[in-house]
């Protein structure tokens, strides 16, 4: 697993963030930048006298997202770092960077090429028994959008490389999420994103449904993930709220509601986070 580290993937990362660092300060209007700070609880609902108790964590973060060269070229970081208030204080770490090259092919048709690299680093503190507790995932696809009368419709292919997967004996772990997606001018958005395994083993993974609804005071989404193995999974459902808040200020509410269907019991994970722009 050590040798997968030096991977394209990386390199990407460092690129990303030289033109971020370079690109990101020379609008003084708006920086783009958020910072805030979120809590949750994990098992909220469990006995602590349980196999899996109550865990409550508390992550600080800092987003950048922007857009140059006339909206051609969008850029989105994020950095988060949790702690958990349960048995040895573990520390986990989260970073995402992403990139998407605009091509405008007509005033309403846009073709985007996308890039993503998402890392989680668990057990920071206590470490690991053995290699590295974390998984990284390379998201390469495209996009394509076709602005209507009634709002934006468009089309999207992601393939999650996972090449880097504390939780999976698999050395590279290869899927498709292809979404098919409605953004309305008044606020309203639905997508549907079937995914599919392609390697080491190929087949029908989940089905995901995002909608949400947005005004300039609040934004409403919902997540609801359907696995193909129902019965040993169950259905997540994750509602979230995000108020605006004069000034910049912001604040949600977010709970995961997992393994509905499934014969075992559901797992709870509400979070509250707030959040300044700038």
């Amino acid at each position: 697993m050590r040798k997968q580290r030096s991977l394209k993937p990386r390199s990407l990362l460092i690129v990303l963030v030289v033109l971020i660092f370079v690109t990101g300060f020379t609008s003084a209007e708006d920086l783009g930048v958020t910072v805030g700070v979120e809590f949750t609880i994990e098992n909220i609902h469990r006995d602590n006298n349980s196999e899996d108790y109550r865990m409550p964590w508390l992550g600080p973060f800092v987003i950048y997202e922007n857009s140059f060269l006339d909206d051609a070229l969008d850029l989105y970081a994020e950095l988060s770092f949790w702690f958990g208030f349960f048995d040895d204080n573990p520390k986990d770490l989260y970073f995402n960077l992403a990139a998407a090259y605009n091509l405008f092919l007509s005033p309403v048709s846009t073709l985007s090429f996308l890039l993503e690299n998402e890392v989680e680093s668990y057990a920071i503190s206590p470490r690991p028994d053995e290699g590295s507790g974390a998984i990284s995932i390379f998201k390469p696809g495209l996009r394509f959008t076709q602005s209507l009368g009634f709002g934006d419709v468009y089309a999207q292919a992601l393939f999650p490389i996972t090449y880097l997967n504390y939780f999976s004996d698999a050395d590279t772990e290869v899927a498709l999420k292809a979404t098919l997606g409605w953004e309305s001018d008044f606020g309203l958005g639905f997508s549907l994103t079937p995914v599919f395994s392609l390697s080491p083993d190929s087949g029908y993974d989940s089905l995901e449904i995002l909608a949400t609804y947005g005004t300039d005071a609040i934004y409403i989404e919902v997540e609801v993930i359907i696995p193909n193995e129902f019965s040993d999974y169950g259905m997540t459902i994750t509602p979230e709220v995000f108020f605006h808040i004069t000034g910049g200020f912001g604040a949600y509410l977010r709970c995961e509601v997992a393994g509905i269907g499934a014969e075992g019991n559901m797992i709870l994970a509400p979070a509250v986070g707030v959040t300044f722009s700038f």
